[in-house]
């Protein structure tokens, strides 16, 4: 099932190990770090996930018997993705005994399983862009899009599931009880294949059409079309991360299942890759626009690491399919490298970055408004020494200014009285919690007690 062979003996009273699962520590190291250093409780939280996947993977690899690295096809097991999640082994065989043509039943195939997705995608893509929205919904003036799209999606990915699955218990009762799996996620019917990519490529390509046309035509293109240019930039990111995601685990799946042996499926995966680039960017730069009206938050934080992680991952794809490498070696290096760059990136005291990025462009008038409620409720003791110096400086107004919606005119004051007696409940707290288990204290929790305790003493 993990593809490892046997090296031999290594003598008696030798027990072989590999030495190569030392390296899934690595990320168990940074974890730990970040546990000691950091009050973060998301940090804390991915921290714990990590560890625990990375220890698993290092006891397991470690006992098993002498292996060399290049000799493991995977890391872990996926027949059951083959049975339940993914069960359209069953539909490929139904509809290849339909008689006539059989290239005509494998498009009929694709495009069963690519009608799913194309809802998916459309629904993603008609709330993330408003001008894309618009141009669509002008050809069903009638219908009500959002609506009638979810319920179309609901229906088609119930009845392909159910019937995909009905094929699947009726194959499972009448095949002999010696009968193996296949090795494949998904049947490796080229045509089916390649009419799913190549409807998915043209939704996509009429998507980063808008994307184009928003990039260089501007806010002209965008207030033609009687929406806000500002309200149009900012939407839409989160809805362009999932579809970025889906498209990372459809490229994984395909890649997984074909190998890309084919040059037509490859050649398609590689634009839809582009195209998903493409939409990536254009998530990014809406993004950064969201954080430069509205502050950053930790959400917006992880969300800027994990597109930039999913834009890896598909890039690593696209040069694995142009280079024509085995998908088992590809997806160990790719694992391996986005499990320790995520593992690195917790050591990062994100919090206190957070809140002094904020602070700081509220001093230096980059912004009229500071969301103190925010760095105060929602961020640990590693914010807790940015906000003492925000309490020590010279504030543009005469109070401390934050609210939820910078667009409207109004605001609301924090007087710098105010914001010291809510560091001091921060402090009492934080003694508290060293009264309770000082087993549970992090590094920056005691200095930002250490922070404090000085200040009250002024």
């Amino acid at each position: 099932m993990f593809g490892y062979r046997h090296d031999g003996d290594c003598g008696p009273g030798k027990k072989p190990i590999n030495n190569w699962a030392f390296i899934f520590l690595l990320p168990a190291v940074f974890e730990i770090t970040a546990e000691f250093l950091y009050a973060s409780t998301v940090t804390r939280d991915i921290a714990f996930l990590i560890t625990l996947s990375s220890l698993s993977f290092f006891v397991y690899w470690l006992t098993r018997p002498k292996t060399t690295y290049k000799q493991v096809e995977i890391f872990w097991p996926q027949k059951f993705f083959k049975e339940t999640v993914w069960p359209f082994n069953s539909l490929a065989t139904h509809l290849g005994r339909i008689k006539g043509d059989r290239r005509l039943s494998s498009i009929l195939l694709g495009t069963l399983i690519a009608l799913p997705f194309l809802l998916i995608f459309l629904a993603l893509f008609t709330s993330a862009d408003q001008l894309f929205a618009k141009s669509f919904s002008s050809l069903f003036s009638d219908v009500k899009l959002g609506e009638y799209a979810l319920k179309t999606l609901r229906d088609c990915i119930v009845s392909v599931y159910f019937l995909a699955s009905g094929f699947t218990m009726f194959a499972r009762l009448h095949k002999q009880a010696t009968d193996e799996v296949g090795n494949h996620l998904m049947p490796a019917n080229e045509t089916s294949v390649i009419t799913f990519l190549a409807l998915l490529n043209i939704l996509f390509i009429v998507f980063v059409g808008y994307q184009i046309a928003y990039f260089f035509g501007g806010q002209a293109l965008v207030t033609a079309q009687g929406l806000t240019y500002a309200d149009y930039a900012r939407s839409g990111f989160f809805q362009l991360l999932v579809v970025a995601g889906l498209v990372f685990v459809l490229t994984w799946i395909l890649y997984r299942a074909t190998n890309m042996q084919n040059r037509i499926i490859g050649l398609l995966t590689v634009a839809l890759g582009i195209e998903t680039g493409v939409i990536i960017a254009s998530a990014i730069s809406r993004l950064l626009l969201y954080i430069d009206m509205y502050g950053l938050t930790l959400a917006r934080w992880w969300a800027m690491e994990s597109i930039l992680i999913i834009g890896f991952t598909l890039l690593a794809c696209a040069i694995g399919v142009l280079m024509k490498i085995n998908y088992r070696k590809m997806s160990k290096g790719v694992f391996l490298l986005v499990l320790i760059a995520v593992s690195l990136s917790l050591t990062a005291n994100s919090e206190a970055f957070i809140a002094q990025y904020n602070i700081s462009r509220y001093l230096s008038g980059q912004t009229r408004w500071l969301d103190t409620m925010y760095l105060l409720n929602n961020l640990s003791a590693d914010a807790y020494p940015a906000l003492t110096e925000l309490a020590n400086a010279n504030w543009p107004m005469e109070g401390l200014s934050w609210k939820t919606d910078p667009d409207k005119a109004d605001f609301t004051f924090m007087s710098r009285e105010i914001l010291n007696e809510r560091l001091d409940e921060k402090r009492k707290a934080i003694q508290k919690q060293i009264t309770d288990n000082r087993l549970s204290v992090s590094l920056s929790q005691l200095q930002a007690l250490a922070i404090l305790e000085q200040k009250n003493n002024f």
